[in-house]
């Protein structure tokens, strides 16, 4: 039982892990004279939802770290 809430756990957080890195920042900030790019709102937001997955994956991370160490000691 814990070994299959360690790996259900740890490919969670690998799974956080990899949206959070395929989240699209954009490559110039608009200065607000006229240039191109997205807002500094856009990149703050982009910036805290990759925030939040990853406190999700590192979360899951943990989990797994602890469950499978309590599978360990009840061996």
């Amino acid at each position: 039982m814990l070994q299959w809430a360690s790996t259900i756990s740890a490919l969670l957080a690998a799974g956080f892990w990899f949206w959070s890195a395929t989240i699209k920042l954009p490559k110039e900030i608009n200065s607000g004279y006229g240039g191109v790019g997205g807002s500094v709102q856009t990149l703050g937001d982009k910036l805290r939802f990759q925030s939040r997955l990853s406190a999700m994956a590192a979360v899951f991370a943990g989990i797994s770290a602890l469950t499978q160490a309590l599978s360990q000691l009840a061996h």
